[in-house]
């Protein structure tokens, strides 16, 4: 499940949340788990969600010219 918000800067913020369905009986519950990993997310002060942050990191340092790469994360996982 991916979930997105946007600040009210225009800022987006992304939380991929992983579940395995035999943990979930109502979808109820995985809304709700999915809702608190996203603030949590929101809490850390990051951007990019922990689960992504090597792709971006490394998609940022992959850059070739004089592209700049900045972005914003919580603690780094």
């Amino acid at each position: 499940m991916s979930l997105q918000a946007e600040t009210s800067t225009g800022t987006l913020l992304t939380k991929d949340y992983n579940f395995n369905s035999e943990e979930y009986k109502l979808p109820e519950e995985l809304g709700q788990r999915a809702a608190y990993s996203m603030l949590e997310e929101i809490m850390t002060g990051g951007v990019i969600d922990s689960t992504n942050q090597t792709t971006l990191l490394l998609l940022a340092a992959l850059s070739s010219g004089d592209n700049i790469s900045q972005v914003k994360l919580g603690r780094v996982t």
